[in-house]
């Protein structure tokens, strides 16, 4: 075997006993096949930042010291880069990037970012971003124990912040920089949203379906301007912007929904599970495929799906229920209450709610609520130990080969129709 200084993995061959010639004289083979581990003894080194934490004032340049420790055979690289945190590329700090290189025995390495002198710095806070190490060369490792972990290795700089008080809480309320950033993205998007395509170039040679869709949606996007982009305050303006939109949509489609099914006279507990579900879901089913595709594990689509069922319940029943009972409770029974029919029967609520609660209240029929939730509850365990069997499968709850994507899909769907079916069959009978 040949010694050098360059990493490599663990590597082995074999060596392996042939048949004797026939004039030879008689042998026995213990072990015909022997293996042979060549073991690497070439450690390229861990790599980490001097101090994980640094200080610096506007107009210095920091200068970072990337260590190589437990080990400096061969030459190796690493890559590096600056993220921005309340502090702004271009704005606060100079954006640096590049890869630094080691050679054999080569202790550190240094990198160099300019602190930039901002106009709008004496108002705000103190601010930071970080730079981080990426992409080493193979058999490079870094310290588990840093920020970062095994991934990457992080270093935060802060830039101090203004000798004055009062100033820097009005930095820590608002972002100057950041502000104007969001504001040209802001703007930005208000453009993008009014041209086919999002621009004038890909406006001019958009086809007709391309121009048909953005007529359709038109009205939304005008609406939807009101979003800003989710780089100003935090994402919070962003969130809660998006909610109200997102709520208001969602009652729009429910009303609607609701209106269509009075129209072709469906009952009310039908046109709630099909056309004002469909209205209010679709919002949370394109999310969900949003989340499936720009993440890398289902977490996000099928959380997203959880969290807006039990928004549904626990929020639109909930809140809406309790208001309501607090209403009640204070307005107390009057004659009209009393006199009030109990859903399409011919009995009011003085026949079936007086004896037991004379002092009134807040009354919502069951109706065909229990056999609804119980078909519902069958399908839900249907449907998480089919995502488990994924999971054992194809290693994940999305994914696999395009057939059986299809057909799963379809399976999931079909869950759906058994439910629509059961529940609207049972409404009408009962």
């Amino acid at each position: 075997t040949w010694d050098d200084d360059k990493w490599q993995p663990d590597e082995e061959f074999y060596v392996e006993l042939a048949e004797a010639p026939d004039n030879a004289t008689q042998l026995f083979f213990g072990a015909r096949v022997a293996t042979v581990h060549v073991l690497n003894d070439d450690v390229p080194g861990t790599l980490g930042f001097e101090a994980e934490e640094v200080q610096a004032r506007e107009g210095d340049v920091v200068v970072l010291s990337v260590l190589r420790t437990m080990g400096k055979c061969g030459d190796i690289t690493v890559q590096y880069s600056t993220v921005d945190g309340t502090a702004i590329a271009g704005k606060d700090y100079e954006a640096v990037s590049g890869a630094l290189a080691f050679t054999e025995n080569t202790e550190f390495q240094l990198v160099k970012i300019p602190i930039l002198v901002s106009a709008s710095h004496a108002l705000e806070a103190a601010e930071s971003f970080q730079i981080h190490l990426h992409d080493p060369s193979p058999g490079v490792l870094f310290d588990k124990h840093t920020d970062g972990g095994e991934d990457t290795a992080i270093c935060t700089v802060t830039i101090a912040a203004h000798g004055r008080r009062f100033r820097p809480f009005l930095g820590w309320l608002c972002n100057t920089d950041r502000l104007r950033l969001g504001m040209h993205q802001w703007a930005d998007q208000i453009l993008e949203s009014l041209y086919v395509g999002g621009s004038p170039e890909e406006q001019a040679g958009s086809s007709f379906v391309a121009w048909a869709l953005h007529a359709s949606s038109f009205l939304w996007r005008v609406l939807f301007m009101a979003v800003p982009p989710a780089s100003l305050f935090g994402g919070w303006a962003c969130f809660f912007a998006a909610l109200v939109m997102i709520g208001l949509v969602t009652a729009l489609a429910g009303d609607l929904a609701s209106l269509l099914g009075c129209c072709m006279d469906i009952p009310d507990d039908i046109t709630a599970i099909t056309l004002v579900a469909l209205g209010t879901s679709l919002p949370d089913t394109i999310a969900s495929k949003v989340a499936a595709q720009q993440s890398d594990t289902a977490d996000d689509a099928i959380g997203n799906i959880n969290g807006s069922n039990s928004v549904n319940v626990f929020l639109g029943l909930g809140l809406s229920w309790t208001i309501a009972s607090i209403y009640w409770y204070k307005k107390g029974p009057s004659d009209d209450f009393w006199n009030h029919r109990v859903g399409t029967t011919d009995q009011v609520y003085r026949d079936v709610y007086y004896d037991d609660y004379p002092g009134g209240g807040f009354f919502v029929m069951s109706g065909t609520l229990v056999f609804t939730v119980a078909v519902f509850t069958v399908g839900a365990f249907i449907c998480l130990g089919f995502l488990w069997w994924r999971r054992w499968k194809y290693g994940g709850e999305l994914g696999g080969p395009k057939r059986d994507q299809y057909r799963d899909s379809v399976f999931l769907v079909m869950l759906w129709i058994i439910f629509i079916l059961a529940s609207s069959l049972y409404s009408i009978a009962s």
